[in-house]
């Protein structure tokens, strides 16, 4: 038995472990400015560079490999497109120009911070844009999928969970200037029914959404811990293992085909080939009765979590000197995103609300946007968690173009 292999990976389980379960039972208020993502993120890193875990170990690369298009399968697997795209009416194009303006902003973000950033930022802009398009695991995909190196990683972590301290609370003021816009845009207001009825269904969509992937820090979250053991049932070991085993099926298929691709350099490498393989794999099963599984979605969260703390054991602090540069291009791409988006529905006519839930369904993801809408009416919510869901499901495809977007400015 590799004693120091597994050593390395009780390690990255139990970092993870030990965050969620510190954040789920003090309830400290300093979660909210520095949530559990960072710290299972920089506390590998913090490990390896006192030397409690070794500079290089087979199973980083491993964790890499193998757990990276698992838990894409089985998050995405269990979104159901077909509700979402019934539910989301008039909102649905509005989601889809929101994450066009995220796109084409991030050149526009990069050029005034060029000057001093590396050859490789635009690698961290392309896995930061996985982030602000759908989630965390998009941003993991991104890893592999463009190559980001550790350094950038970190980056575009570090800018993720800075810049969501501003962005959110300015929506949720945002949101109050509703009647003005709509007034000055010519915008309908939308209908959001009967109060009573909206109640019901936010916590239906709630339950429905709690496995998107989850992803647990200002940006996404775990389904809370249960406190019902009725409510909560002992899971189904059929059910469970079927999971495991059609996550797994399409892994290796989608891993044969993708070693048989060729190789387009420099837009698509191998690891881009099975980036978007997996996701479209999965998302061919979401229209399959496995959809329907309840423990796929926490299974793929808790897989992401140590693939995000086997990030951190791998990554680099050579490129923090240039944080300050990054942040600022970032800071100016979500600004001129922003911009973009009130434009956009201004043009489109489009109520405020729905706009900005719009935005935040691809900057916020499906744990933030939730809050912003529950802070203007608590109807909103069910549609606030279709936006995230659905941009959730296509980000690795947007945030892969969206990093090649970077990488021609970068090159010109």
């Amino acid at each position: 038995m590799d004693q120091a292999g597994l050593y390395v990976l009780v390690i990255l389980v139990a970092v993870p472990a030990f965050y969620f379960f510190a954040e789920r039972r003090t309830g400290w208020g300093i979660w909210t400015y520095l949530p559990p993502l960072l710290w299972i993120y920089a506390t590998p890193l913090l490990l390896r560079l006192s030397g409690v875990l070794p500079d290089a170990s087979p199973v980083y690369a491993g964790v890499r490999a193998y757990l990276l298009p698992l838990f894409i399968t089985l998050l995405v697997m269990t979104v159901d497109l077909r509700t979402i795209g019934r539910s989301l009416g008039r909102g649905l194009p509005v989601v889809l120009v929101s994450t066009l303006c995220v796109m084409v902003t991030a050149p526009l973000g990069y050029l005034p911070a060029s000057a001093w950033l590396p050859d490789q930022a635009w690698l961290g802009f392309g896995a930061l844009a996985g982030s602000w398009i759908g989630g965390t695991a998009n941003m993991a995909a991104m890893e592999q999928a463009l190559g980001t190196p550790p350094d950038q990683m970190g980056l575009a972590i570090l800018a993720d969970q800075s810049l969501s301290l501003v962005y959110l609370p300015l929506m949720i003021v945002a949101m109050r200037f509703t009647d003005r816009f709509n007034a000055w845009t010519g915008a309908r207001p939308i209908d959001l029914g009967p109060e009573e009825d909206a109640a019901e269904t936010a916590q239906a969509s709630e339950g429905e959404a709690s496995g998107d992937g989850g992803i647990g820090s200002g940006k996404d979250r775990p389904p809370d811990a249960p406190q019902d053991r009725d409510a909560h049932p002992r899971p189904d070991m059929a059910d469970l293992l079927l999971v495991v085993a059609i996550a797994l099926a399409n892994v290796a298929l989608c891993g044969w085909i993708a070693a048989r691709l060729p190789e387009l350099p420099p837009f698509i490498s191998g690891s881009t080939w099975l980036v978007l393989l997996v996701t479209t794999g999965a998302i061919l099963l979401s229209f399959t009765p496995i959809r329907r599984s309840r423990h796929a979605p926490p299974l793929g969260s808790a897989i992401l979590y140590v693939f995000v703390a086997n990030m951190g054991a791998s990554a680099s602090l050579a490129g923090f000197a240039g944080a300050p540069a990054f942040l600022f291009g970032t800071a100016v791409w979500l600004a001129l995103a922003m911009l973009l988006a009130v434009i956009a529905a201004r043009l489109m006519r489009t109520d405020l609300r729905i706009a900005i839930l719009a935005l935040t369904a691809n900057i916020g993801g499906v744990a933030s946007n939730p809050v912003v809408a529950a802070a203007q009416d608590r109807r909103l919510v069910p549609v606030a968690l279709m936006m995230a869901m659905l941009c959730y499901v296509y980000a690795n495809y947007a945030a892969i173009v969206t990093g090649h977007l970077v990488r021609i400015i970068a090159a010109g």
